[in-house]
Order: C-alpha cells, then sequence, then structure tokens
C-alpha cells in the first residue's frame, strides 16, 4: 500500500513538473520583449478615460486602465494589436458579456520582470479570431477587434504585475497602482525608451528632484530626491541612500568635494560616501536651487523675498537686492541674470546686484547670453536692459521655447521647429521630429556639433548644430510642464539626463549626430 500510495505521488509529482517546465519552455519560446507599441494607433485614437480616474459610471471607483477611442462611427469593428511579444495566458470573447471580450499576455522584459497586458471590450469578427492560450504572440499581431460596447466602441487597456487569468472588472475601490497595476500609457513610452539603442541605463524616483543631480569627478552622482541623498553609480546602479533631517535646496561642487545647501541657510560638507562634515551657516534662508554664476558665486532667493549671491568660498554673501518674488526659472547671462516669474515677468539683474528693469512677456520666454527668445521674436538686451529686435520670428504659440548662443549663432526651438540664424541671417530651419508640438519649458544645448534638447513633455533630442538635421530622440514619461531639467556629459561617453522624477543615461557617441 505504501508503495503504491508513493509510486502514485511520484506520478503526480512528475506530471506537475513536467507541466510547469512545458509553460516555462512556451515562455522562453515566446522571447523577452525588445520592442514595444500601444494596441492601436495613437494617432487617429484618443484617450477617453485615464488611468486611476474615478468613474461617476461606476459609484466613483478608479479606473484600473485606459480607455482609447477612435472617433464616432469608426471605432467599432477595428483591430487591436498585441503591444509586444509575449504568452497568451487568457483568452474569452464572453469574459465581460454584453462588454465583451478579454485577451491577456505575458510578457518577459529585458530587465527580467514579467508584466501583463490586458485588451478589453473585444470581439472576434469574420477575419479576426482571439488567439488561443498558453500560444505566443509577436508585436502587432491582430488580437481581437473592437465591440459595440458601452458608452460607445473603444478598447480598454490595462498594464499589470499580477493577475494572469482575471479579467477583472476594468473599475476598483482601491487605488490601482496598489493593486499590481501600472499607468498603460507610463509604461509604453517609458520603456519605448528604455529599448532604444542609446538606453544604458534608468532610475525612476518614487519623490520629486529637491535639486539638480551633482555629477562627481568618477562620473558617479549625488541625488536629491524627496529627503534622500543617494549616491548613483557610473553604472546606474545605487551605492547608497541616506536620510536628510533637513531640507536641501541644492548640492554643488565645492572645494573638489559635495556641499549640500540647506534652506534653513545651513551649508554642509559631504564626502562620497554620505558622511557629512563640517558645517556653517549664512543666517538666511532659502527657498530656491543655486545658480551658478561661472564664476564660483551662486544666487539664491530667500524666503523674505530677496535675492542675495554667496561667495565662491559659500562663506560670505556679496550683494543682497531686496524686493524680489519667488521666480519660476533663473538663466545667468553674459551681463545680465533674468528671473522669469509664473505670470511669465522677467526681472533683468546685473552680475553686482543692480536692479536693471522688468519685462513683461506674453508668455514663456527662452534667455542665453544677451539673447532673449519671446513671442515677440529674437532680441539683444544690452548691460543696460534695453531690448532691440534682432530677428523678427513671430510666434503666436504657447509652446515650449528654448535658446542657445554660441558666438554669432543663434538657434532656437519654438515648440513646433528648430532654427539657426547667424549675423540675423537665417541659417537653417528644421521641423519637429513630432507630429504634437512639445508643451511646457524646454532647454537647447550645443554639445560638441550637436543641439541637445529636452523638454518638460518628456523628449530628448538630438539634431545637427550645422544643418538641422534630425539624428535621435526618445520620450520619457513626465505630466509636469514645469518639471525639473539637467543634463551633463561625463568623461565616460554617457549623458546623464533627469526629466522630472527620472534619471537616465544615453550612450552620447549613438545619440548624437
Amino acid at each position: 500500500m505504501k508503495k503504491a500510495l508513493l509510486l502514485l505521488a511520484l506520478s503526480v509529482a512528475a506530471v506537475l513538473a513536467l507541466q510547469i517546465f512545458s509553460l516555462a519552455a512556451q515562455d522562453a519560446q515566446c522571447g523577452t520583449v525588445d520592442v514595444i507599441q500601444f494596441p492601436v494607433d495613437t494617432a487617429t485614437f484618443q484617450m477617453v478615460q485615464g488611468f486611476g480616474v474615478p468613474s461617476p459610471r461606476h459609484n466613483g471607483r478608479y479606473h484600473s486602465g485606459e480607455d482609447w477611442f477612435g472617433g464616432r462611427d469608426t471605432s467599432l469593428g477595428q483591430p487591436v494589436e498585441a503591444i509586444a511579444r509575449g504568452r497568451v495566458t487568457y483568452s474569452s470573447p464572453r469574459a465581460w458579456g454584453r462588454d465583451g471580450g478579454v485577451v491577456i499576455i505575458e510578457h518577459l522584459m529585458p530587465d527580467g520582470s514579467t508584466i501583463y497586458s490586458l485588451y478589453g471590450h473585444l470581439m472576434e469578427r469574420g477575419d479576426i479570431l482571439f488567439p488561443a492560450r498558453y500560444t505566443c504572440v509577436e508585436i502587432g499581431q491582430i488580437i481581437g477587434a473592437i465591440a459595440d460596447v458601452r458608452p460607445a466602441p473603444h478598447v480598454h487597456f490595462e498594464i499589470r504585475v499580477s493577475g494572469s487569468d482575471l479579467p477583472g472588472a476594468g473599475y476598483e475601490w482601491e487605488d490601482p497602482r496598489t493593486l499590481g497595476l501600472r499607468e498603460p500609457s507610463a509604461f509604453i513610452t517609458d520603456w519605448l525608451a528604455w529599448l532604444s539603442a542609446a538606453h544604458e541605463w534608468h532610475i525612476t524616483f518614487a519623490d520629486a528632484p529637491r535639486a539638480a543631480p551633482l555629477l562627481l569627478n568618477d562620473n558617479s552622482l549625488l541625488t536629491l530626491n524627496g529627503p534622500y541623498l543617494r549616491r548613483v553609480l557610473p553604472d546606474g546602479r545605487i551605492l547608497w541612500r541616506s536620510a536628510l533631517e533637513k531640507t536641501t535646496v541644492g548640492i554643488v561642487g565645492f572645494e573638489g568635494a559635495p556641499l549640500l545647501v540647506f534652506s534653513d541657510g545651513t551649508l554642509q560638507r559631504v564626502d562620497y560616501d554620505g558622511n557629512l562634515g563640517e558645517s556653517w551657516s549664512l543666517q538666511t534662508t532659502f527657498d530656491s536651487p543655486p545658480l551658478a554664476l561661472g564664476d564660483g558665486r551662486h544666487v539664491l532667493h530667500t524666503a523674505d523675498n530677496a535675492l542675495i549671491a554667496v561667495s565662491a568660498n559659500w562663506r560670505e554673501i556679496v550683494w543682497r537686492l531686496e524686493g524680489v518674488r519667488p521666480y519660476l526659472r533663473a538663466y545667468a547671462g553674459t551681463d545680465l541674470l533674468a528671473f522669469v516669474s509664473v505670470d511669465h515677468e522677467a526681472l533683468l539683474v546685473s552680475r553686482e546686484g543692480q536692479r536693471i528693469g522688468r519685462a513683461q512677456l506674453r508668455a514663456d520666454g527662452a534667455f542665453a547670453a544677451d539673447v532673449a527668445y519671446t513671442r515677440g521674436g529674437l532680441w539683444r538686451i544690452s548691460p543696460d536692459g534695453d531690448w532691440t529686435l534682432a530677428v523678427d520670428v513671430v510666434s503666436q504659440s504657447n509652446d515650449a521655447r528654448a535658446l542657445a548662443v554660441r558666438g554669432s549663432s543663434v538657434y532656437g526651438f519654438d515648440g513646433r521647429a528648430f532654427f539657426a540664424y547667424n549675423d540675423q541671417l537665417l541659417s537653417w530651419q528644421a521641423p519637429l521630429f513630432s507630429q504634437q508640438p512639445l508643451l511646457g519649458w524646454a532647454q537647447l544645448t550645443l554639445l560638441e556639433n550637436t543641439l541637445l534638447l529636452i523638454s518638460a513633455s518628456g523628449h530628448a533630442a538630438a539634431v545637427a548644430a550645422a544643418d538641422g538635421t534630425f539624428c535621435a530622440s526618445l520620450r520619457v514619461w513626465n505630466t509636469d510642464a514645469q518639471a525639473l531639467l539637467w543634463h551633463n556629459l561625463g568623461s565616460d561617453g554617457l549623458l546623464r539626463l533627469m526629466i522630472g522624477s527620472t534619471l537616465f543615461a544615453l550612450d552620447w557617441e549613438e545619440f548624437s549626430c
């Protein structure tokens, strides 16, 4: 009897092991994701209900995915495609009853993680059948058609970290992020970037950055996100994390080592291992990151609405300008400093702390050297604060503007196109790489022979400074129109960038022109 039971147990174990091996083999056979896309064409479909949005139709429950709609009388019957290669783990044309069927696909990502994409409100039609469970699909493979569902035909799209065979209801009483669901557009957008040839590594922080990172001599970084100071190694690994007890506004290089700038006016040395050292106070309070003037001095805004300039040794306040309200952005030019408020007022200050003048801009502007780019055109600003129209580049849009200057050449971006002027004559003009204009603010920098654009819309792009030829672009997910933008090209050939809470590195030789 015992022998029979033992044989039975061994037989069951063998069958289970065979099934597990078979499923694992199928998963391996389906392959790792190396390219990704949206399930529908985002140029013709629009998102009509976003992720995590409370729904009045469903008693305030949170939407667990995104609804994509192709337009009146055009969505019904449109094909829906797999976002990437993977293995079908659920497939039922009747999963949601009158609200259509559901397909779930398992994807093995290059970082070793497993995610699931769910497609709801689907149907079969004569030439389109649901894929069979446990079969492999490839990116772009049609897995169903949009069904005739309430309130109008659309596809419900989810990204999950679990729930391989649970179609769910499309709505949750709890925040879907806490239930293993992810924002689909953010996931797809980021992975389009991470799968690009230039991508080396990335980190997405839970907290927004307090200030720009500091690149160290060994190409590692110190970052300030939320209350934490972190050291990020050159290859993107986080070596350590230290919780700071006080609020920081910046971290700068000082005498070959990092220096923390706290909002209470304290300055404190910190070493590469995160150990805090000597500290001293400037007896004031800060509410802005430090603006480097390029000569060792820094300018900061104080909580009592003043501008102060701090000496190169960070021990003295060399000038103070009263009556300066908080600003959105600050620029250090050749002769002047520009501080732009949220309502587009530009305050001009000399590098020695004299108030030069104010200018009310009609929309957001950009400054570089002694040039300003506004809706009215390109302007030269004298040390006395006189504005002279240099080029009548009229833009009626309120899209992103950015500016870079090298010698007599002025390079610009207006949210829709790049351009270059030399001695006030147009050298070239090149259209935007994207179908949609870039919104939010942007930065334009000349690195070697490449113009690098980074924007709060999450884009990073490279165009040739000589003629505007498009070279490369990618986008990371960011929804903050005023997000922190930062970049630095290391001696190791990696371009490190921060857009909002995302820090990432690109192979500059691969990405540049």
